[in-house]
């Protein structure tokens, strides 16, 4: 029989300024399966989420690359305030930056961690 887990929610990013573009807390994710990011802005929030990866060995990586997708993970606070970014995990380590494109205000993000198990 397969195990099954869920990694509890953590806060990445707490009252983060969004006009400086902050990168969110790291989070070791390498046994799970999925990753889930929660987020929340403020309505005058303008800009675009990145999920960056780090596949480094030891405790604290150093080097960060962007996962490609489909399509840019827009963020517009005048349309929506709150965003979920589902991955599907094979990474070590995760986090959650945002880029600024001209708005101003704080934005909040949690991540949580689930294994299907085998």
């Amino acid at each position: 029989m397969g195990r099954r887990y869920q990694a509890p929610r953590f806060q990445v990013l707490t009252a983060a300024n969004s006009s400086l573009s902050p990168n969110g807390q790291f989070t070791e994710v390498g046994a799970s399966d999925k990753v889930v990011f929660e987020t929340t802005i403020a309505s005058t929030v303008i800009g675009k989420f990145l999920v960056e990866y780090s596949n480094e060995r030891g405790d604290v990586p150093s080097a960060w690359r962007e996962l490609v997708f489909s399509t840019d993970l827009t963020a517009n606070g005048a349309s929506d305030t709150e965003y979920t970014i589902v991955i599907e995990n094979k990474f070590k380590f995760l986090r959650l930056s945002f880029l600024d494109n001209g708005g101003s205000g704080l934005i909040n993000a949690w991540v949580s961690a689930q294994g299907v198990g085998a």
